[in-house]
């Protein structure tokens, strides 16, 4: 066991002290210096019992620490997988950065390649977001905001069910459903169907949507239940 409560979340201030179980094929090779290194050839697992962390890559998994400017990352290559509480997300890499602002701490994650993501809503409901090209996320203040994810497909089980497609996807916040969407952005649910050239929803209840000359935006009404 080694103590990497610094390689790991950095806005989780519960993990500084943990330790976390480092298994797999390695060498597992620890620096010490102008700021800590490990670098752990995989295939390897890295868990945090404690916390429903679990981070496995069939590559490597590299990270670095510097106490002097409190900034730090963790690095996954080759079929990553990662479980943190009720969240599972799989990429062909991730890379964990994080740094502290006016004694404020902030996450960007990276990924690479396919990534998928399935989160649950404090319902239980599983919201499932793939995103072909990869994603860039932040964390700060416990709040969790996809910036931008490339070439998507958004299935949410809200209003009956609703899923989307987009070439771009920025800003989505999981909690109130806010986004933007451009690039052939198509979708379809209980309450109707529709096509546009660029989406901004506002919230659950208000969306918007933006059409060009020469492909209109389109939206069509679903039926009620014995509606001619």
């Amino acid at each position: 066991r080694v103590e990497v409560g610094r390689f790991l979340v950095a806005s989780r201030p519960e993990l500084a002290g943990e330790r976390a179980e480092l298994t797999g094929k390695g060498p597992l090779v620890l620096t010490r210096g102008n700021g800590d290194r490990i670098d752990f050839t995989g295939p390897a697992r890295l868990e945090v019992p404690g916390q429903a962390f679990v981070m496995t890559a069939s590559e490597r998994i590299l990270g670095r620490d510097d106490e002097t400017t409190q900034s730090g990352e963790m690095t996954a290559v080759g079929a990553v997988a990662l479980d943190y509480g009720a969240n599972h997300m799989t990429s062909d890499g991730l890379n964990l950065a994080w740094s502290t602002r006016e004694g404020k701490p902030r996450v960007v994650a990276s990924t690479t390649g396919v990534t998928t993501l399935q989160a649950k809503d404090p319902n239980g409901r599983t919201a499932a977001t793939v995103a072909r090209g990869g994603m860039t996320a932040s964390i700060a203040n416990d709040k969790l905001v996809v910036e931008e994810a490339f070439d998507v497909d958004m299935t949410s089980p809200e209003e009956g069910g609703l899923h989307a497609r987009a070439a771009v996807v920025r800003n989505l916040d999981p909690e109130s459903r806010r986004f933007e969407a451009e690039g052939g952005v198509t979708f379809d649910s209980s309450r109707g169907s529709g096509t546009a050239d660029r989406v901004v929803a506002k919230s659950r209840d208000e969306v918007r949507l933006y059409g060009t000359i020469t492909k209109p935006a389109d939206y069509d009404f679903a039926k009620d239940v014995g509606d001619p």
